[in-house]
């Protein structure tokens, strides 16, 4: 269900003379907020427009969206893993089935010898727009450790042929990691959430990401055509210590992301934030309250299959009003809480802020910095998908984001012990 957060804006919208005559752009000025409060955060723009009394208003979500979402929902399937076939490349001696664990999961089965076996979830001549998407989730369990312990890896290729499968051309792999150490600390025999920057050299890692001299090195990512991509969900790499037999028995693959600035990073500091940027656009002009909530989801969606909000009920009773439209013809906009559902389903809010602004009929662009911090309430590889409801006070209109924000762990540690 909806409803769990909640951003209130209130944007008046003012027709003048100017936007009747000619086009100009005002940017909002922040001011102070109430006594003893910090500075505004939500910031926008206002743009004029030729008066058009047969238009609608409307709203649009710019970030989250599918523009810079996944790659892999870009090309019409997102690695969900509700079938084997959405891993395309699968080297010769691993075997991959579905699941008997609950849900969408591919179980694969990896050869109990030393060495590394990637599996490909994309693979073609066509190089993948690398630039764009370069955040690399996946969610995977690696069973009880036996005798051996195991690394990770993250891969790709610069050349793809059906022959070659692109596995040994050209290829491209990152230093190994244990999933069980610190700071990802995700026993054997259980889900953990993988977070990696694939356009980054230096994932909060002593050592490089991709092995070059130092972490501040460019990431390889960037620096040519990518056309396979891979991950390694576990690297059986102890033989001559305990001997061929030794490793985990399988793993579990739940999904994997490929996506562009859909996430809500645990390394970033402030760590788990994210910009929601929309857009509304009114015709004439009036005094409009935008109501801003989330639906967690397990998975990413198809922009198609995103969930609708058009029937969600934006209003609680105890919702207090929004502030009425100042008479200095300027525009307020009153972002009063940032609101939550928390264990016991009452709503908590977080400080107000409130800015002051310069708007006039056209199109405004706002932000808004989302806060996923909180461990009790959101979860790391769940998709939050944000619903925006524009109101004029004569008609509403309903948006929901073609993506959702994903929350991402911290990565874990690269060329750790056991390489």
């Amino acid at each position: 269900m909806w409803a769990r957060l909640v951003i209130r804006t209130l944007v008046i919208l003012l027709v003048g003379a100017a936007a009747l005559i000619g086009s100009s752009a005002y940017a909002l000025a922040a001011v102070p907020g109430p006594a003893g409060e910090e500075p505004i955060v939500a910031s926008g723009t206002a743009r004029n427009l030729p008066l058009d009394t047969g238009a609608t208003m409307t709203a649009t979500i710019l970030a989250p969206s599918a523009a810079m979402g996944d790659f892999g929902a870009s090309l019409g399937n997102v690695w969900d893993m509700d079938s084997t076939a959405d891993v395309q490349i699968v080297p010769t001696r691993v075997e991959l089935t579905m699941s008997p664990v609950p849900g969408t999961i591919v179980r694969g089965y990896a050869p109990q010898i030393q060495g590394y076996f990637p599996i490909g979830l994309y693979g073609s001549t066509t190089p993948m727009p690398a630039d764009r998407y370069h955040h690399a989730i996946y969610r995977l369990r690696i069973a009880e450790q036996g005798i051996c312990s195991t690394n990770g890896r993250i891969a790709y290729s610069r050349e793809y042929t059906e022959t070659l499968k692109g596995v040994k051309v050209e290829a491209v792999c990152s230093n190994a990691f244990l999933p069980h150490a610190e700071p990802m600390f995700c026993p054997f025999g259980h889900f953990g959430v993988y977070y990696v920057d694939m356009a980054s050299n230096d994932n909060g890692s002593p050592c490089p990401t991709w092995g070059t001299a130092k972490p501040s090195d460019p990431s390889p990512w960037l620096s040519g055509e990518i056309r396979a991509f891979g991950i390694v969900p576990h690297e059986y790499w102890e033989p001559r210590t305990c001997g061929d037999g030794g490793g985990p028995a399988y793993y579990d693959l739940d999904f994997v992301y490929l996506t562009g600035d859909i996430v809500a990073r645990e390394q970033d500091t402030p760590n788990y934030r994210y910009t929601l940027r929309w857009q509304i656009f009114h015709p004439r002009g009036a005094t409009v309250t935008s109501t801003t909530m989330y639906k967690e989801m397990h998975e990413l969606q198809l922009a198609d299959d995103a969930p609708s909000c058009a029937n969600v009920d934006f209003h609680p009773p105890d919702e207090p009003p929004p502030q009425p439209p100042p008479t200095n013809f300027e525009a307020r906009v009153y972002m009063p809480a940032v609101m939550k559902t928390g264990s016991s389903g009452q709503w908590q809010d977080f400080d107000p802020v409130v800015q002051v602004t310069k708007v006039v009929q056209g199109v405004t662009d706002l932000s808004y910095e989302l806060d996923f911090s909180d461990d009790s309430t959101f979860l790391d590889g769940k998709s939050y998908y944000l619903c925006i409801e524009t109101d004029d006070g004569t008609s509403q209109h309903y948006t929901v984001s073609s993506a959702p924000v994903i929350r991402v762990p911290r990565s874990p540690l690269f060329g750790s012990p056991g390489q």
